[in-house]
């Protein structure tokens, strides 16, 4: 709708008159969409968008990530067999904040897991299903 200084607004609705732009023009967007409210007697808006955007591409680096990460962990297991989730960080394969990943591949059947260690510490031990290098022994969980 175009207000009598010649603007145009971008949204009006019954009670608010909205200014679509993008977030780092904030500033220009408080100024407009009060000129509209001034304008129509509605109440001003604002909507930005880029945040949007950001957070789907943070989402999208984020699944690559983790991605990423499976697909480390499952070639070094492929190739070496069972290590420990200890073994996996020091070897950068996986993050120590992303060793969640693990369980949830284990709740996922794509991994088993078994306390691999020897003394009074539990080393959680990881390989994939199927893997024929697992101990016998193991209570495979």
């Amino acid at each position: 709708m175009v207000m009598k200084d010649g603007t145009r607004c971008d949204i009006l609705t019954a009670t608010h008159a909205i200014e679509v732009d993008f977030a780092k023009k904030w500033a220009e967007a408080i100024g407009q969409s009060l000129n509209y409210a001034m304008h129509t007697g509605k109440r001003p808006m604002r909507w930005f968008i880029g945040r949007e955007i950001a957070f789907l591409e943070a989402c999208s680096e984020y699944d690559q990530a983790i991605e990423s990460s499976k697909a480390n962990v499952f070639n070094y297991l492929q190739s070496n067999g069972p290590t420990t989730a200890r073994d996996l960080v020091r070897r950068r394969l996986i993050k120590k904040e992303n060793r969640y990943l693990l369980d949830k591949w284990v709740e996922e059947e794509e991994l088993i897991v078994w306390d691999g260690s020897n003394g009074a510490r539990p080393s959680p031990t990881y390989a994939l299903l199927g893997d024929g290098r697992v101990p016998e022994s193991s209570s495979q969980g």
